[in-house]
């Protein structure tokens, strides 16, 4: 019957819907600090998005693993998934995203010289 299913989501936004769902709640655990939890929602959120093809969301689902990284030790790879995530959002013209991506392109490089060079003084990153 017309309008039968007004109001509902065609079965394709489903995917996309989960995958957003698993990116909120990486977030929550990387801000709650289970950053075990929030690498694998943020893996399965990423391959969810590269899937479906959601570009925005894929960038998202990189930086926030990107940000997990950091957090637990592993800067050289917090920096190259925030490059990734910024390459993405300059091609979707996000540029609050891609400013953000930038700043934590900039505290995996402090880090990573800090592990490098214990001496060196490391700055805040600029904005921070």
């Amino acid at each position: 019957m017309p309008g039968e299913n007004a109001g509902q989501h065609p079965w394709s936004e489903i995917p996309v819907r989960r995958s957003g769902l698993r990116r909120q709640l990486a977030t929550v655990r990387r801000d709650s600090g289970d950053y075990e939890q929030a690498a694998s929602l943020s893996r399965q959120a990423l391959t969810l998005f590269r899937e479906t093809g959601f570009r925005l969301g894929e960038a998202d689902a990189l930086a926030n693993l990107g940000a997990v990284c950091l957090e637990t030790g592993d800067p050289e790879l917090a920096a190259d998934l925030s490059r990734q995530a910024l390459d993405l959002f300059r091609e979707i013209g996000h540029q609050v995203k891609e400013a953000e991506a930038i700043t934590n392109i900039e505290k995996a490089l402090l880090a990573l010289t800090a592990l490098i060079d214990p001496e060196t003084d490391t700055a805040e990153p600029v904005g921070a």
